[in-house]
């Protein structure tokens, strides 16, 4: 059974932030998964702090904010049932505070919530989940704040990296674990490779073949794993077309690399598993080499 031992909720006094906390309680297929909650507030420089207000009394007021999230969580999760083990407030920049502990604590799972669909919400989930997907040394699984999660049907974008490649693995993990239906896309962004291309030819063809090629390498791998994987192969932006196949295919957990193409065609472009978060409405399970 591919299961998470060791699992990291990071919240932040939202509803998405607890509904990140009772997805994760039930990550585990033979029981109630323990989990530790951290949350984070703000550590404060010399230039922030005014004369006539003592730094410590600051501090401190910033960490009781932090500590009544952290009481609200509790109150909820035991109103659920939910098996919470460790509560922590940290100070410092969220992203930093998430990725820290995860780090010290050898967690293998980070899990985060996800607000809303619209554009503010999006932008402001964007400021700490990718920083978090670029910093952190283990999975995260991002949730939106109405979704629940579920191994029924899982989708893994492939662009042939060895990014992807560690996403089509712990899909095919998690789906032969969870007995799941796997489905796999390549997705061919040929308006943005004519940007850079000074003679496009039949590129639209070539970067069709490399697709296909990515989606058969990812069913063969798929197939060694004894996990029976449908391909496709769409064409657009990616973001968008990963997001339209997954309504189509009822997807339930998306799974992808963190990182796709490299250098500065990528910076370019942004981060396409960022994208990916905001279009879906499931939840998105981000795969580490």
């Amino acid at each position: 059974m591919s299961e998470y031992h060791k699992v990291l909720v990071a919240v932040d006094g939202s509803d998405a932030g607890t509904n990140a906390l009772r997805q994760a309680c039930r990550l585990s297929g033979t029981g109630p998964c323990p989990v530790t909650v951290v949350t984070a507030y703000p550590r404060l420089t010399d230039t922030e702090v005014e004369v006539i207000t003592p730094r410590e009394n600051i501090s401190a007021a910033l960490r009781a904010e932090a500590l009544k999230i952290l009481d609200r969580v509790k109150i909820a999760a035991e109103a659920e049932g939910l098996v919470v083990s460790w509560m922590k407030a940290v100070e410092g920049p969220p992203f930093e505070a998430i990725v820290d502990t995860a780090l010290q604590g050898r967690f293998d799972l980070i899990v985060m919530g996800r607000r809303g669909l619209n554009r503010f919400e999006r932008a402001l989930m964007g400021s700490v989940t990718a920083r978090v997907i670029g910093h952190a040394e283990t999975d995260i699984l991002v949730v939106p704040r109405d979704a629940t999660l579920s191994w029924e049907r899982i989708l893994v974008p492939t662009d042939g990296s060895r990014h992807s490649r560690a996403a089509i693995e712990k899909a095919t993990d998690l789906a032969k674990s969870y007995k799941s239906r796997l489905d796999i896309v390549s997705v061919v962004d040929a308006a943005d490779e004519f940007q850079f291309a000074e003679t496009p030819g039949n590129l639209r063809e070539l970067l069709a073949m490399q697709a296909r090629k990515a989606v058969g390498d990812a069913r063969a791998l798929a197939a060694a794993g004894e996990v029976p994987a449908e391909g496709f192969v769409a064409e657009g932006k990616a973001h968008e077309a990963i997001a339209s196949l997954a309504r189509e295919q009822k997807t339930t957990v998306v799974v992808m690399g963190s990182h796709g193409r490299s250098g500065l065609r990528r910076l370019l472009m942004g981060s396409v598993a960022e994208k990916v978060i905001g279009a879906v409405s499931c939840p998105v399970l981000i795969a580490r080499l």
